[in-house]
């Protein structure tokens, strides 16, 4: 019925209606802004609960309460030499008496921040040791899982499969900030050492897309090399990773044979894939072997 066939009264209802329409339609618009953020937030919060019950899920310890790990990381020089990628020479923004890459460092700004989850110390008591500061992760929420991708994250580091890419601080050493891509010429590898039997740690070569969400257990150390390197060069790097502080005083568990060395326990689980790590062959304690192993 067109507008000018209603009667005054009519009219008058029909535009009542309308308003009573847009205004419970803006109202509603209102409501939804208002509680948009907690609704974000949740959604945050759940994605995150989401990926914990992942990583235990996949079979994963979680640090129980306080558990250390050493890492390294290398790129190419000008002369195809590995270079180390350093993490002792940044300093903080606001503090330069403090190491960047610590967790007592006050940082400006960014999300990039350390947290019980996973820190370093290069101050204090906890340090260990000249080396272990630059090299060691502290992670103390316990029963928090965090993989390897996302603590490379925190020190400012993003990896994949075929680049590695230093960020922040990293840009106060000269020639280290930026992306460094893998070519079939100089491939970017990766290797994990694990304790195969009491007190005896293999390294074994892993891929990335079974270390990327992968939990370090107590102990244990990784190694990330960008570039064509020889077997003898691997082994130099891997030395220069120093043992995290938990080795100290390393108490065996209950897998003595009755002629007194140590069964063989078998390697950690990855969560990328849900696969366990290749097996390695493990040699007699004192020393720690290295093998490679089809990723």
């Amino acid at each position: 019925m067109a507008d000018e066939d209603l009667t005054p009264r009519e009219r008058r209802a029909q535009r009542a209606k309308t308003g009573r329409s847009d205004s419970a339609t803006s109202g509603a618009g209102r409501s939804m802004r208002r509680y948009l953020p907690v609704l974000i937030v949740l959604l945050v919060v759940g994605a995150g609960a989401s990926a914990i019950w992942f990583l235990k899920s996949a079979g994963q310890d979680c640090p129980d309460p306080h558990w250390h790990a050493t890492f390294a990381l290398f790129k190419p020089g000008p002369e195809g030499e590995p270079v180390r990628v350093d993490f002792a020479s940044p300093r903080s923004v606001t503090n330069p008496s403090l190491h960047y890459y610590d967790f007592s460092s006050t940082r400006a700004g960014g999300d990039v921040l350390q947290s019980a989850t996973l820190h370093m110390h290069q101050t204090g008591e906890e340090v260990g040791s000249t080396a272990l500061g630059p090299s060691q992760w502290h992670m103390e929420q316990n029963g928090k899982c965090i993989g390897v991708k996302r603590g490379l994250h925190v020190v400012e580091v993003e990896a994949s499969e075929d680049e590695l890419e230093l960020f922040g601080a990293h840009s106060q050493v000269p020639g280290q900030a930026g992306a460094f891509e893998a070519t079939a010429a100089s491939p970017l590898r990766w290797w994990l050492q694990t304790e195969e039997s009491c007190n005896v740690w293999t390294w074994r070569e892993v891929s990335w897309g079974k270390l990327a969400n992968y939990q370090l257990q107590d102990g244990e150390s990784f190694l990330g090399a960008l570039g064509n390197y020889t077997p003898e060069q691997v082994t130099e790097m891997q030395a220069q990773i120093p043992a995290p502080i938990s080795r100290i005083n390393h108490p065996c568990d209950d897998t003595e044979t009755a002629s007194g060395t140590s069964a063989p326990t078998t390697g950690p689980e990855t969560t990328a894939d849900t696969a366990t790590l290749p097996p390695t062959t493990t040699t007699p304690p004192p020393t720690t072997t290295n093998s490679t192993a089809p990723a």
